[in-house]
């Protein structure tokens, strides 16, 4: 699963780049449907397993669901229309860009936590890139997510190509953690034109080397380890999804999934349903402030930004990032900060009025 969700990231990834760069709103139709794909993913795993996902992932996706929407959302806003058309400086930027990050990155645009390259659509793809990685986390399968985004990435990418020797890298991963067919990987190898393996990973020496050279006299009998290529040459070439599916997939004789998203087969609807309410359950666990820590300390009128975080319980719930969470409450409840000595404070009663709003939301999902 965690391979899969790595794969399915790095699709929705170039689609939401290839449709803002070309103004494309079928892509952009294309990356919503395969975010669907990852939300029935996600919801039977939920189902098989019964283990809820990890709390920060769930906060992400519900984020997410109101900016991937085919019929709007993020891609109706202000934000995709001014990314959309962007003048000639800055097309310009961001092609120098795209050189630049193949010299430190396989491709553009990557699904890396490490080192993301999203130069536009940055809004869905930072919570994206979040919520695929602590999935992976909480699952404890990190390097396979990383491995399917890295796989995916080989056939979606905007960049012209990808260094041979990161392919050399991620093949041998998945190798070392026992997920790929060898035959399929050879299949794979032969379609890219490199050297196949025999069953000891070692390399192969019966492939087309002349008995003879040309004048007559005896051929050099050991072949070169790379088909000839320099491991750190760019390749262009996009290789045939469903070969690089095989060899992860046909390891687990599982069935390869199809290439189109088939979300539409599932009831995607009850499960977005089901992604909001425990979204509100999660920000709704504490109705009660946690300052102040005694009873003979009165709470201040005006708190500042970590004081905030307290009162609303956002510290509770695990968040790398704490403060970005408390743009978004103040942002989506109006909140007014007052900025004092070049930081912010926040009024007391508004936050007792966010406070009041989740409890009465609780309960009508209760009711």
């Amino acid at each position: 699963m965690s391979f899969y969700c790595g794969w399915i990231g790095q699709r929705i990834c170039v689609r939401l780049h290839q449709a803002v760069l070309d103004g494309d709103a079928r892509m952009w139709r294309d990356a919503c449907r395969e975010f669907d794909r990852l939300l029935v993913l996600l919801d039977q795993r939920q189902q098989e397993n019964e283990t809820a996902l990890p709390e920060p992932a769930v906060t992400d996706l519900a984020e997410l669901l109101d900016l991937l929407c085919e019929d709007g959302g993020w891609w109706s806003g202000a934000e995709a229309s001014e990314q959309r058309y962007p003048d000639e400086e800055r097309t310009s930027d961001f092609e120098d860009a795209i050189d630049q990050a193949i010299e430190d990155q396989p491709f553009v645009p990557y699904l890396n936590a490490d080192a993301p390259v999203y130069f536009v659509a940055g809004r869905i793809l930072e919570p994206l890139t979040r919520t695929v990685h602590a999935i992976a986390e909480a699952l404890g399968q990190s390097d396979p997510c990383r491995l399917g985004a890295a796989l995916a990435g080989l056939s979606y990418r905007i960049s012209s190509g990808y260094r041979l020797n990161f392919l050399h890298d991620v093949l041998d991963r998945l190798a070392d953690l026992d997920m790929s067919s060898l035959a399929a990987e050879n299949a794979l190898r032969r379609e890219l034109s490199l050297v196949e393996w025999d069953q000891g990973r070692t390399l192969r020496i019966d492939f087309d080397v002349p008995a003879q050279k040309p004048d007559g006299s005896a051929a050099r009998k050991t072949p070169k380890r790379t088909g000839g290529f320099s491991r750190f040459r760019l390749v262009e070439k996009f290789p045939n999804e469903p070969l690089v599916l095989m060899m992860v997939f046909g390891r687990f004789d599982v069935e390869v999934p199809p290439i189109v998203s088939d979300a539409e087969l599932f009831d995607v609807e009850a499960i977005k349903r089901r992604i909001r309410q425990q979204a509100s359950i999660s920000k709704g666990e504490s109705q009660t402030p946690e300052l102040p820590v005694d009873d003979d300390q009165e709470i201040p009128e005006m708190l500042h930004t970590d004081e905030a975080i307290k009162y609303l319980g956002i510290s509770r719930r695990g968040l790398k990032r704490p403060e970005m969470a408390l743009q978004r409450v103040a942002k989506n409840h109006g909140l007014k900060p007052v900025k004092v000595g070049g930081r912010n404070l926040y009024k007391r009663e508004e936050l007792d009025r966010v406070l009041r709003g989740k409890s009465r939301r609780k309960r009508r999902g209760k009711s």
